[in-house]
């Protein structure tokens, strides 16, 4: 069974989450208080092995029997992964301001930021037992969209490499397990040329490929990950986020996080890009 057991932060992204879930055939119910989890399973295996289900603090304090919830699913033989979805305060008020939406402890706090962090303070034990752990902050919908289509087919997959090219100065990339900063290579920002261009461009490839360093930093790249892969594939991880910084997430990090994830594809491994800074300006 391919069974997702989703938990997150309001805001962070839970409802569009399904949907994805939903577009790659999973049945999806969302709201379901951890007493619940194993009636609801119970039920869906019956017609369907790809299920998908949402649990959060909008049940309020039903959800403080998650960590029980969750073994006694074990206890019964059910393998599951559990899909955390996070995001940094500002973006999450933001969000609230923009949608207009509640938050579900309006009741309790008058201040929002007030009602995120006590949200956050009960979700840390859900935060721990998270197989996949992804920060909303900075991504587009396209991007969501995305990384939830390819942890779908991680199913199939014992391991899923996600590289995320982005820019230091439009913030850390904090859901990465593994980063690396390549801001030690020749800027193509000072080229007059490819200033206004992208690694998604051959010419801005070339010129950072060029270099001995640049070449030699990606086989290093690639032989360290190529060893440290088939360890997390033994501790039982599923996603592997590898952050690539530059300066602005537009040149360098972005041809290394192509260059990366198609190496690591003619590996065998199941590996996308993201390029979360792609479109920002200045």
């Amino acid at each position: 069974m391919d069974l997702i057991i989703i938990t997150g932060l309001s805001g962070a992204g839970k409802t569009k989450t399904l949907q994805v879930f939903e577009d790659h055939g999973f049945m999806c119910c969302d709201n379901v208080p951890p007493l619940l989890l194993y009636e609801t399973i119970h039920t869906f295996e019956t017609v369907t092995q790809k299920i998908a289900i949402a649990c959060d603090l909008r049940c309020g304090k039903l959800f403080l029997q998650w960590n029980d919830c969750l073994d006694m699913l074990k206890q019964k033989g059910y393998h599951f992964k559990v899909l955390y979805l996070d995001c940094e305060n500002y973006q999450l008020i933001s969000r609230y301001k923009e949608l207009r939406r509640v938050h579900p402890f309006s009741d309790q706090f008058t201040q929002i930021e007030s009602a995120i962090a006590a949200e956050n303070e009960l979700l840390k034990s859900a935060k721990k037992r998270a197989d996949f752990l992804i920060d909303t902050t900075h991504l587009s919908l396209a991007q969501l969209k995305e990384t939830i289509s390819q942890i779908c087919l991680s199913f199939v997959q014992s391991i899923t490499v996600r590289c995320v090219s982005f820019g230091v100065k439009y913030g850390a990339c904090t859901d990465a397990d593994l980063l690396f900063d390549v801001r030690c290579l020749p800027n193509p920002y000072y080229i007059a040329d490819l200033k206004d261009r992208t690694g998604l461009e051959e010419p801005v490839q070339d010129y950072v490929m060029q270099f001995s360093s640049s070449q030699t930093l990606l086989k290093k790249l690639i032989e360290l990950l190529d060893f440290m892969l088939p360890l997390y594939q033994k501790e039982g991880k599923s996603l592997l986020t590898v952050g690539i910084c530059c300066t602005g997430g537009k040149h360098r990090s972005v041809t290394f996080a192509i260059k990366l994830s198609k190496a690591l594809r003619n590996k065998g491994y199941s590996c996308f890009a993201i390029h979360r800074d792609l479109e920002k300006k200045g």
